[in-house]
């Protein structure tokens, strides 16, 4: 037996704990979950963590904050089946740019084919996503998973 990482622990940790997703919504075999920098602004330390939802398409997403600093975030982006078949379900881990003053994270995926933007809620308690990929778009509001 493989012995683990207590980061490795504590995300499969995490994971375990929340609130089940469909089994369609994959998701890497570790997570690394980093607590933010003292000195980060409370909006953007409040991004860390895992949120999920279900878009208005009818998928899964799943959003984990592995690291975040005043510039950008290390996220793992994940998506359940599309309820269509228009795509199946997937997870990747990118670099997210902090914009609009701190207040959200975007990145973009294959080749700026599609555009994440995610905006913090006031409350700090939900997260308003907008997604993009060619012509198609949905959005979600994330809520922290328990």
């Amino acid at each position: 037996m493989r012995a683990i990482g207590l980061r490795t622990f504590l995300g499969l940790v995490v994971l375990s704990a929340c609130a089940p997703m469909a089994v369609t919504t994959p998701m890497p075999s570790a997570v690394n979950i980093t607590s933010p920098p003292a000195a980060l602004p409370p909006k953007l330390a409040a991004f860390s963590g895992v949120w999920e939802g279900t878009s208005d398409a009818g998928y899964d997403v799943r959003l984990v904050v592995e690291a975040i600093s005043e510039n950008q975030a290390t996220v793992v982006y994940a998506l359940g089946d599309h309820p269509r078949g228009i795509f199946k379900g997937y997870w990747v881990r990118v670099t997210a740019r902090v914009v609009d003053s701190g207040n959200a994270l975007e990145w973009e995926e294959g080749g700026g084919i599609g555009k994440r933007h995610y905006v913090m809620d006031r409350s700090l308690n939900s997260i308003h996503g907008r997604m993009s990929w060619g012509d198609l778009r949905a959005s979600v509001t994330l809520r922290r998973a328990k």
